[in-house]
């Protein structure tokens, strides 16, 4: 697929992102960032949209590993009962 240049809106900002994936895919990771971000200011007392931007990318980073390490656990689990079967 060749890249496109896509236009959204996150915490009032019009962003461009240039992009291989579509349109659904860029605006729906645009709305996942948008509402992070919410969440994060609603919860903290982050004063400036920078350290917002960068508290909103640490819990997405956490939030990503912890699920990688519980796709792994989950992964390691099938692998031992197929061992076993076999």
């Amino acid at each position: 697929m060749e890249k496109r240049t896509y236009t959204v809106t996150v915490m009032g900002n019009e962003i461009t992102i240039v992009s291989r994936d579509g349109e659904e895919h860029v605006k729906k990771v645009a709305n996942y960032v948008d509402e992070k971000m919410k969440e994060a200011r609603e919860k903290s007392r982050v004063a400036s949209t920078h350290s917002l931007a960068i508290l909103t990318a640490l819990n997405i980073a956490d939030e990503y590993l912890k699920y990688q390490e519980k796709a792994g656990r989950h992964l390691q689990k099938i692998f031992e009962s197929i061992e076993e079967v076999g």
